[in-house]
């Protein structure tokens, strides 16, 4: 044996090693409970700017003055996530950018709030909401409101594909935000809670990325670890052939029974396009058969045709020939 086929045969083991502990850790309460985490550290994060931001001194004299003009304020909060508001009784006096807004009769209801922190759904987004309060003026109340979103909910179809948490655009869609009480808490950093939520067929897709990846590369190994074994049983027989082609049939009926296309969902476009059916077969199926072929083909020209076959009786080489002709023939 060759020590690049122990190299294959510890790296296919590892791999797959690997892929089932990734495989058998995908457990729902624990993905959920990272997110919780990452989203919640965002959350602060953004919580402890908008604070700040609403703390200064010149936020009022910034966002109501007369004849507001553009300052170095206005120019750091428009590229942010979360938006800043400055309201005078229940009329919007500034904003700082326009990625989150408040209807008319959200304001409204806003304004009769406390001051403080809570979990508010808008029209596009569910959101923190920090609310401050600034001395009246002629009798009008002035408050300042910092839109936080937590995750993106546009209505319009063609901006679905946009509905993504701010705190990481990798973490998948399905995961739901509620009211109601669960183990994955998200606590707001200055009151209220809110809980994530998932389907009982949750599955996290960057860890279903990976484990395919991990398992994808792992069948890669395991082939190569093959057409090595089929080498050197086809050094002193036929036996290498009918090996490799008995491990691509059992390959093909496994790859047929569970039909790996479907365990791709939700994995973009190109899962999707694996997904179509031709001829009764997944393109996924369709692929690995073509790639078969070809493979076949090229061992069974490097095995026999371009070597004498001193060692192949009259039956076997009539076999094989046949085989050889029937893979030219496919157009492979």
């Amino acid at each position: 044996m060759k020590k690049s086929f122990y190299i294959l045969l510890v790296l296919f083991f590892t791999l797959l090693g690997t892929g089932f502990f990734l495989y058998n850790s995908q457990t729902t309460d624990r993905v959920l409970a990272q997110y919780a985490e990452k989203i919640k550290s965002q959350l602060d994060k953004d919580y402890a700017e908008v604070i700040q931001e609403l703390s200064d001194p010149d936020f009022v004299l910034d966002s109501y003055s007369p004849e507001p003009k553009k300052s170095k304020r206005q120019e750091r909060l428009y590229p942010k996530a979360y938006t800043i508001l400055a309201y005078e009784h229940d009329s919007l006096a500034h904003w700082y950018n326009n990625k989150l807004f408040l209807t008319e009769e959200l304001a409204k209801s806003v304004q009769d709030t406390a001051e403080g922190g809570f979990f508010f759904k808008t029209s596009n987004a569910y959101t923190y909401i920090v609310k401050k309060n600034f001395p009246e003026v002629n009798g009008h109340t002035r408050y300042g409101i910092g839109l936080i979103p937590i995750k993106y909910d546009y209505q319009l179809a063609k901006l679905s594909g946009s509905n993504t948490f701010n705190a990481d655009k990798t973490i998948p869609i399905s995961i739901g935000i509620t009211n109601e009480r669960g183990p994955h808490v998200l606590a707001g950093p200055a009151g209220g809670n809110v809980f994530l939520s998932a389907n009982a067929s949750f599955k996290d897709t960057p860890t279903q990325k990976k484990i395919i990846l991990i398992f994808g590369l792992a069948f890669l190994v395991f082939l190569f670890l093959s057409n090595q074994i089929a080498n050197i049983l086809s050094r002193k027989s036929a036996h290498g052939t009918f090996f490799l082609v008995g491990m691509l049939t059992l390959v093909s009926l496994v790859i047929r029974f569970i039909d790996p296309a479907n365990k791709l969902g939700g994995l973009g476009a190109i899962a999707e396009a694996l997904k179509i059916q031709v001829l009764g077969a997944s393109l996924f199926e369709v692929f690995f058969y073509a790639i078969s072929f070809v493979w076949l083909m090229v061992y069974l020209n490097k095995a026999y045709v371009f070597k004498e076959d001193i060692y192949l009786s009259k039956w076997k080489n009539f076999a094989v020939s046949i085989a050889l002709n029937s893979s030219l023939m496919t157009g492979i």
